[in-house]
């Protein structure tokens, strides 16, 4: 272990809001190295037996519970080995929210909303084709409702690029404000 935790940037969103592609622009952008983490590892990177899975022969819902806890367990390992992640998820209830900050815990976490409207959320789920119709949908409805924002994006409302930079800009500016105050803490008197 490197003795220091990484930090973790963690976009949440609902399904095609487009926080895959933010993350690599940031992580693109980033003046620190950022390992981009997120459930699609799993899904687009041949781990989980998609066929079994789709053919019936692997119950998913049954499968799901330990994929998750892996998937939390590895965002701690990773931060405990002083990795700096960027993070996009889904919270698809309190506990899922609970799950991650309890996995991070102890790392300087920021994080982001990022919003888009129903009707282009299913625009893109449906240009996508490698989602379940109407995922987005049931996401818009509650994704949003589980913890309160460092700070909040809409990806119809602004271009990947603009997003990334805000992004950078608002967390740059929390890291700085972070700082100040754990020198300021370090430097008062003990009474």
């Amino acid at each position: 272990m490197s003795g220091k935790r990484g930090f973790v940037i963690v976009i949440n969103g609902a399904s095609s809001s487009g926080k895959s592609t933010l993350a690599r622009a940031v992580q693109d952008l980033f003046a620190e190295p950022l390992l981009k983490f997120g459930l699609d590892v799993f899904l687009d990177g041949d781990i989980l037996p998609m066929r079994q899975i789709r053919d019936g022969r692997v119950d998913w819902e049954t499968l799901r519970p330990s994929v998750m806890d892996g998937f939390y367990d590895c965002l701690a390992v990773l931060t405990e080995a002083g990795n700096n992640l960027i993070v996009d998820h889904v919270f698809e209830s309190s506990t899922d929210f609970d799950r991650l900050t309890d996995a991070i815990r102890g790392s300087f976490t920021f994080i982001v909303g990022l919003h888009c409207d129903l009707h282009e959320l299913e625009r893109r789920e449906t240009a996508r084709g490698d989602r379940g119709s109407g995922d987005a949908r049931t996401d818009v409805a509650t994704v949003h409702q589980f913890c309160t924002y460092d700070l909040e994006l809409h990806s119809d409302a602004a271009t990947v690029e603009d997003n990334a930079h805000a992004l950078i800009d608002a967390w740059s500016a929390s890291a700085r404000r972070r700082r100040s105050e754990a020198v300021r803490l370090d430097t008062v008197d003990p009474l």
